[in-house]
């Protein structure tokens, strides 16, 4: 029984207070847990800044991928643009070889087409032209490009894939380097032109060549259906035989546009020689009442005679005036004194032919 009490008191008794802990097992404590919380707090920054990062991305590269797309689209445009110059400069030269043929080999109805007024060439002009022409400018359509690029959205999710796996250093390395580059993309397009000023710009354009080209082709129906050379028809020459009209009426005018521009620059250079007047200009001045000596100093137009000439080396008195600007009596006397110099030879029927061998300068 004496075992049993001494137990029953032992169960009884109180048990020990622990013992305090030491000063520097509390601080060792107090620091463990302040690391633990800061190593959270960066985890979680971290963590913040991955997620911000990648938000980041993708908004730069659908943005990078937008700026592009417009970068594109106006480089389309500005291309269309050229196209269309090029197309419109052509179809005005063919109209004015057109226009130089008509005037030198065309005939309506026993009339040179050279001596029809203003108001009748347009009236032909307009018999040849297509009945739609008319309704070009409603037709035609507004220039189309989607704004967004193949496989743009494709290269966006990608890159968004990609950029998961990267660390929050390199995703921030990677947005830096696409800010840089929307920020170029974006510079080069705010210095070009707004997209409505192109789309006003091409449309114009395509306006102007569809109208061009139904006057190239009226233009073209005419020569064919009234031009003739020799009193043959075009109509009924052979298909070569048209052909050479066609490349010696566009040599001619060829010639035709060099002797203006020698003739341009001989007065570009006579002013700047003597600005009190060229060498023709007495004859301009005085309307023909030219001395002897001022026709012999007009001695550089003799050059230009056999540009001006027809297919017979054949001038006349009113192409010469025509051409220099100068009333009938003063070109007369241009050709009179060219004829006393061995230039050109009268002919009965009052037209001037170039003489085979010019005299000596």
């Amino acid at each position: 029984m004496n075992w049993m009490t001494r137990l029953l008191k032992s169960a009884r008794t109180e048990p020990e207070a622990p013992k305090p802990l030491s000063e520097a097992a509390v601080h060792g404590m107090q620091e463990t847990a302040a690391t633990t919380a800061l190593m959270r707090a960066m985890e979680s920054t971290v963590h913040q800044r991955h997620s911000d990062g990648l938000v980041t991305h993708r908004r730069l590269t659908a943005e990078l991928a937008t700026h592009h797309s417009k970068a594109a689209l106006f480089a389309t445009w500005r291309r269309q643009i050229f196209e269309q110059r090029e197309l419109l400069r052509a179809l005005e030269l063919e109209a004015e070889l057109m226009a130089y043929l008509l005037d030198r080999y065309a005939m309506v109805d026993g009339r040179y087409y050279r001596t029809l007024s203003a108001f009748e060439r347009t009236e032909l002009l307009r018999t040849e032209l297509p009945g739609e022409s008319a309704g070009v400018a409603c037709d035609r359509q507004e220039p189309a490009v989607p704004l967004d690029l193949p496989g743009s959205s494709l290269r966006t999710d990608s890159q968004a894939a990609q950029a998961v796996n990267l660390s929050t250093e390199e995703l921030e390395r990677a947005n830096t380097q696409l800010a840089q580059q929307c920020a170029a993309v974006k510079a080069g397009i705010q210095a070009d032109e707004s997209a409505e000023e192109l789309e006003r710009e091409i449309t114009a354009l395509q306006h102007s060549v569809e109208l061009k080209q139904s006057e190239t082709q009226a233009l073209k129906s005419m020569f064919l259906k009234y031009g003739a050379v020799r009193g043959v028809l075009l109509s009924k020459m052979s298909e070569r035989e048209s052909r050479d009209v066609f490349l010696k009426g566009a040599r001619d005018l060829a010639r035709a546009k060099l002797d203006q521009a020698r003739v341009a620059e001989h007065e570009v250079q006579a002013k700047s020689l003597e600005p009190a007047g060229s060498e023709l200009a007495p004859a301009v001045r005085e309307n023909g009442k030219a001395s002897s000596r001022d026709m012999i100093e007009g001695k550089p137009v003799d050059s230009l005679f056999a540009g001006w000439s027809d297919a017979h080396r054949r001038v006349s008195l009113q192409q010469v005036a025509d051409k220099l600007g100068i009333k009938r009596r003063a070109a007369k006397k241009i050709l009179q004194n060219a004829v006393q110099r061995g230039v050109l030879v009268a002919l009965p029927n009052g037209w001037y032919e170039v003489a085979s061998r010019q005299p000596p300068t």
